[in-house]
C-alpha cells in the first residue's frame, strides 16, 4: 500500500502537497528506518522544508505520528485534521496481516466507489 497513491486515487479533488522521496514500507519488515533514504542530510532538509510548507496547507491528513503532531502545531489554528487510523489498532503484531487487511479495506473502497 502507498499512502500517496491512495490519497490521489480516493481524493483526487484535492491538491496534494508532498515530497517525492524514499519512504519505509511496512511490508519491508524489520524496524522502520529513521533515515529511509540513507542520506541524513537529505532527510533533515526534507523535514525543515516540510515545516516551512505545512503552514500553507489547509488540511492535514496523517496517521498516528509524533511528527504529524509537530506538523499540526506548525499550521494555522483553523485547519482540517484527519487522522486516518483514528480508533484503529495501528501497531499490529504481524505486519503481514495488517497489510493484507489494509489491501482488503482499500479494495472494498474501490468497489464501493466504482458502484456509485
Amino acid at each position: 500500500a502507498n499512502a500517496i497513491n491512495e490519497a490521489r486515487e480516493f481524493h483526487s479533488d484535492r491538491n496534494w502537497v508532498y515530497f517525492n522521496r524514499q519512504r519505509h514500507r511496512g511490508t519491508e519488515g524489520g524496524w522502520e528506518e529513521q533515515i529511509p533514504s540513507r542520506n541524513p542530510r537529505s532527510e533533515v532538509v526534507t523535514i525543515l522544508a516540510t515545516l516551512q510548507l505545512v503552514p500553507l496547507c489547509d488540511t492535514l491528513v496523517h496517521t498516528h505520528s509524533k511528527f504529524a503532531d509537530t506538523l499540526r502545531r506548525a499550521m494555522h489554528p483553523n485547519v482540517t485534521v484527519a487522522q486516518v487510523d483514528e480508533n484503529v489498532t495501528v501497531f499490529h503484531a504481524n505486519n503481514t496481516n495488517s497489510v493484507k487487511e489494509l489491501e482488503e479495506l482499500l479494495q472494498g473502497k474501490r468497489n464501493n466507489h466504482a458502484a456509485k
